[in-house]
């Protein structure tokens, strides 16, 4: 038990109720690019003896998002990066950013994929979506205007 958790406390000391744990098929380019593309802060950070990471905890926002490459020691548990595994990813990340014109010139810069360029929404965001390195999918966006229920596209329903 951590020195600074009481009976109280059900998660460990900076994580929310719900946090999102992925693979990634390099780690150590993982981080670099999360934190140089994304924005995201590097908070923990675990090597193993070759100096390869093994774990890290990033945060954006005060979200966390932990990152680790395969471990084919955990066979039950074993998850694979999109990329890695011929499938599509089966979830996708929904980020609302501070400065989109940045995070939008971020990810052509770095030469990502474009799923969906940069839109206003029916919902009323600006934004587009990309696919990482991984293979996982991000939405970035920002609130441009209210929502207007009279745009939603009939194809919705």
């Amino acid at each position: 038990m951590r020195g600074n958790m009481n009976n109280n406390e059900i998660t460990a000391e900076g994580l929310n109720h719900l946090s999102t744990m992925i693979s990634v098929k390099d780690a150590n380019e993982a981080v670099k690019f999360y934190v140089e593309i994304f924005g995201f802060k590097a908070h923990e950070v675990t090597n193993d003896r070759e100096g390869n990471v093994v774990f890290a905890r990033l945060i954006y926002k005060g979200i966390n998002l932990m990152i680790a490459p395969p471990n084919p020691i955990e066979e039950e548990d074993f998850m694979s990066p999109p990329v890695s595994s011929n499938c599509p990813p089966q979830v996708s990340f929904y980020v609302y950013c501070d400065n989109l014109e940045e995070s939008y010139s971020k990810a052509k810069n770095y030469g990502l994929k474009f799923l969906h360029d940069k839109e206003i929404k029916f919902w009323g965001d600006k934004a587009f979506r990309v696919l990482d390195p991984n293979g996982y999918i991000w939405n970035f966006a920002t609130k441009f205007t209210e929502h207007d229920a009279t745009k939603v596209p009939r194809e919705v329903f």
